[in-house]
């Protein structure tokens, strides 16, 4: 609608409520309808071949009430490329602990601080890699820290199973761990290097890490030992590291925890 020099835009009202007032409480029941609708949508939009880049709660509008949301706010959207990921070898840790890991290690070594503290280096003298990296802290998937430039739709799908408030890669790291970190970058193209105490060979295990911060709601939950299991199942295969081996919104919308029955 326009009117002299102003333009408006009509939408219609998305009823939905705030997703910090339920998601505490939510039921695992409540969780599949919710995971559907969204993957539901991410499938739709990824089918267009875009990227919606932001996914996060805010931008998607739900009612618990009538178990639907809509995907929204399209502003860091962008089409996806033809270009192919790369895929990951069978070989790529061997070649990530060659000779152009060490000379990374003793780059980082030198250059940090004269204590030799664990952290960044002072100055960072490497060049500077251009790609995008459009999103919100807490919702980027690896391959977009890591500055990869060809970035596929498998980036909403890190986005939409993310649960931690993982922006950097240290932090993803710590729940990885540095052996499967510096297997990524290599398959990226890229170096991982830490020295940080608190990152592991190993990283934790999802299960661990979610009976220990789990709520005693859920945990009360009579659903969370049957439907738990294809959950963290799901949850698996959406926060997969390499971008090619995660699991993409359509065929999340055919695996057990989305499909299965619900009475």
């Amino acid at each position: 609608m326009r009117y002299q020099d102003q333009a408006v835009v009509v939408l219609p009202y998305i009823k939905n409520e705030d997703f910090r007032s339920y998601y505490l409480s939510l039921p695992l029941k409540e969780m599949k309808y919710y995971f559907k609708s969204l993957f539901e949508a991410l499938a739709h939009t990824h089918k267009k071949k875009v990227i919606h880049r932001d996914v996060k709660p805010s931008n998607f509008l739900y009612s618990v009430q009538n178990r639907h949301g809509v995907l929204v706010d399209f502003g860091l959207a962008e089409r996806e490329s033809e270009q192919e990921i790369p895929k990951p070898t069978e070989n790529s840790i061997q070649k990530a602990n060659s000779e152009k890991k060490s000379k990374v290690a003793s780059y980082v070594y030198r250059n940090f601080n004269e204590n030799g503290i664990p952290g960044v280096p002072r100055k960072d003298y490497r060049p500077s890699i251009r790609a995008n990296r459009a999103g919100t802290r807490g919702f980027r998937a690896p391959e977009v820290l890591f500055k990869v430039q060809k970035q596929s739709t498998s980036i909403d799908v890190w986005s939409a199973g993310s649960t931690d408030d993982t922006e950097a890669l240290l932090e993803i790291a710590v729940l990885f761990g540095k052996v499967q970190m510096e297997r990524l970058a290599f398959d990226l193209n890229r170096t991982f290097f830490t020295n940080i105490p608190t990152v592991k060979d190993k990283g934790i295990k999802f299960e661990a890490l979610i009976k220990t911060y789990s709520s005693d709601s859920w945990k009360s939950d009579p659903d969370y030992h049957t439907m738990m299991p294809s959950a963290i199942d799901l949850l698996k295969k959406c926060l997969a590291l390499h971008p090619s081996k995660r699991i993409s919104a359509a065929e999340t919308l055919n695996h057990p925890f989305l499909c299965e029955t619900i009475n």
